[in-house]
């Protein structure tokens, strides 16, 4: 959003939303502006904050994240796939139902 109003602004672009009554352009409409960015800010380092002690939570309770090692241990002797001809996917996977010529 910030770059959508500095590119506005920029290019002296006056946003005006007539729902909200919030024009962008006068000294209120900054400061709104500037007070949604902080907010949307704060939000997502709410979101961070939380998704990083759950994951420390679940750790300390033993869950263990990310992929298998028995899955791991299955693709060591698998080389990369090698692509099939008329657009198969790889090993293992299904087939599309069609082909695109």
């Amino acid at each position: 959003m910030v770059g959508i109003l500095e590119y506005l602004r920029q290019h002296q672009i006056p946003l005006v939303s007539y729902r909200e009554n919030i024009d962008l352009s006068t000294c209120t409409g900054k400061m709104l502006a500037g007070m949604f960015t902080l907010m949307a800010e704060y939000e997502r380092n709410i979101i961070s904050e939380r998704t990083k002690a759950g994951l420390r939570a679940a750790r300390a309770r033993g869950r263990q994240m990310g992929r298998s090692r028995r899955q791991d241990a299955r693709r060591q002797g698998v080389s990369q796939a090698q692509p099939r001809p008329y657009g198969g996917n790889a090993p293992g996977r299904p087939s599309p139902r069609w082909v695109a010529v």
